[in-house]
């Protein structure tokens, strides 16, 4: 995350590829090292 505004977070989920999203819509914050389960 690079940067948060009231209702807004910027991402950056690539390098150099940022993205603004709402902040009601980000639901789950995963660990990196945690592996995302197949069926989720």
């Amino acid at each position: 995350m690079s940067s948060v505004r009231d209702d807004e977070l910027e991402v950056e989920i690539a390098t150099g590829v940022k993205v603004r999203v709402i902040r009601s819509t980000v639901s789950q914050v995963l660990n990196k090292s945690e592996p995302v389960a197949a069926n989720a």
